[in-house]
């Protein structure tokens, strides 16, 4: 009996050290959960016309606009006119109108582009994800990206009126 338990007692410490370098390897082990890295840009937005339609209606685009809601998605999402329900969308935020910027935490070295949401009344945030409303223009920027380094960038957004068809 006495030949087991020294057998026994050598296992067991052998079987605890394993499990103990086991459980610092993994507790050691670099885990990112937080996701893609992102960075914090100041965005300046100008405006061209998408369309030979909209040539003299008005001699700025944001003439009667109070709120511009900025929708960030990945470059391969669709636009949509309800900006509630675009798929994948990374981030919602208002452009100050008065610098025509926005500040947005961009996915860093991702494709990504801006819809623009153009409202006559003035609306947070939070007022325009609670209850959807109908924009009066709307704005699209070609695809781009945001590198470690960049802190602000020059986004043209082609802006085209709501057209509501009436039966």
């Amino acid at each position: 009996m006495r030949k087991n338990s020294k057998l026994f007692i050598p296992n067991v410490i052998t079987l605890l050290s394993i499990l103990l370098l086991v459980l610092l390897f993994s507790a050691c082990n670099n885990v990112d959960k937080a996701g893609p890295a992102t960075a914090t840009v100041s965005i300046k937005m100008s405006r061209s016309q998408s369309s030979a339609r909209m040539v003299g209606l008005s001699s700025s685009l944001t003439d009667n606009i109070s709120t511009e809601l900025i929708a960030l998605v990945p470059d391969n999402t669709s636009f949509s006119q309800c900006y509630s329900s675009l798929a994948n969308l990374y981030q919602y935020a208002l452009t100050d109108l008065s610098t025509d910027k926005v500040e947005l935490t961009v996915p860093l070295g991702t494709s990504i582009r801006l819809y623009a949401y153009l409202f006559e009344g003035a609306y947070t945030i939070s007022e325009l994800q609670n209850t959807a409303r109908l924009a009066t223009k709307f704005g699209q920027s070609s695809s781009f990206s945001i590198s470690s380094g960049d802190t602000s960038k020059e986004v043209t957004l082609k802006i085209t009126s709501s057209t509501i068809i009436y039966d």
